[in-house]
């Protein structure tokens, strides 16, 4: 997510949620923007973004909307489909972007948050992309 404060994100903000309290960054926090419920958090060496709304999936226009209110153009997001073992379906219409953050950005949240209890000791490789033409 976006480092520097979101000022795209923040007239959606629910100052109130315990979602505000359990995630660590600027931008972290819960937003209702119209019908889109939405939970950033940016801890454990992730940005970890859930959409949600009311009685159906979202679409892949509305996740491509959060997408770019809450990361730069230039930022490569993904969602991901792990194996069956590894599903915790707490939600059954909500969908999750992620992005591994770099060493220093890492770093960084430590500093301005004094540490990160889900920090693993694990350096993310950046997350590969196949071929444009393949896009």
């Amino acid at each position: 997510m976006r480092r520097e404060p979101n000022v795209k994100i923040e007239k959606y903000r629910l100052e109130t949620s315990p979602e505000s309290m359990a995630c660590a960054g600027t931008n972290a926090g819960a937003f209702q923007v119209g019908n889109l419920c939405i939970v950033a958090c940016d801890l454990g060496g992730w940005d970890h973004v859930s959409v949600h709304v009311e009685g159906r999936c979202p679409i892949w226009g509305e996740m491509c909307f959060v997408k770019d209110l809450f990361f730069r153009d230039d930022e490569v997001v993904m969602q991901l489909h792990p194996a069956k073992s590894q599903y915790v379906n707490e939600h059954p219409f909500m969908l999750h972007l992620w992005r591994p953050q770099t060493t220093a950005e890492r770093q960084k949240i430590i500093k301005q948050f004094g540490h990160d209890p889900a920090l693993p000791d694990v350096d993310y490789p950046a997350i590969p992309l196949p071929p444009k033409d393949m896009v």
